[in-house]
């Protein structure tokens, strides 16, 4: 249930507080909070039925986001201070594009399954990798 997707993420959270921030940056503790949650309520693309609950990653601590440009992107920045402008290397903490760039995902899985057509060639590859992490009755993006 989702109340038990939010438990297990908050409880998490919790223990991350415990570590070093040099320790968080890497794996495994870096995986530890998903860059998102869904839990799907309703998939019936043959009768158009798309019904699911979300959530993204938009805790304050910048560590606490995987550097992937889903919900932290890296940007370099002129350093307008400096005598030579230099460029300055940069976080930028981005949930609300984490949240556009989800539901846009999933939107266009099930209308492209509703359609009959096929899924993108890079979903495959998407679902191979550590980016999302699929669990039995929800998923961990």
């Amino acid at each position: 249930s989702y109340s038990e997707l939010e438990d297990a993420v908050f409880h998490n959270i919790a223990s991350l507080k415990n570590e070093q921030w040099s320790q968080i940056v890497q794996p495994p503790l870096l995986h530890l909070l998903p860059d998102a949650l869904i839990d799907f309520n309703a998939v019936r693309a043959d009768h158009g039925r798309l019904q699911y609950s979300f959530a993204v990653n938009d805790n304050v601590y910048i560590l606490y986001h995987r550097a992937n440009n889903f919900t932290r992107v890296s940007a370099e920045l002129v350093d307008l201070t400096v005598h030579n402008t230099a460029l300055v290397k940069s976080d930028v903490l981005t949930p609300e594009l984490g949240r556009m760039k989800l539901m846009t995902w999933v939107n266009q899985a099930f209308i492209r399954e509703a359609a009959g057509l096929p899924l993108y060639t890079d979903v495959g590859r998407l679902m191979a990798s550590n980016f999302i992490q699929p669990f039995p009755d929800y998923v961990f993006v």
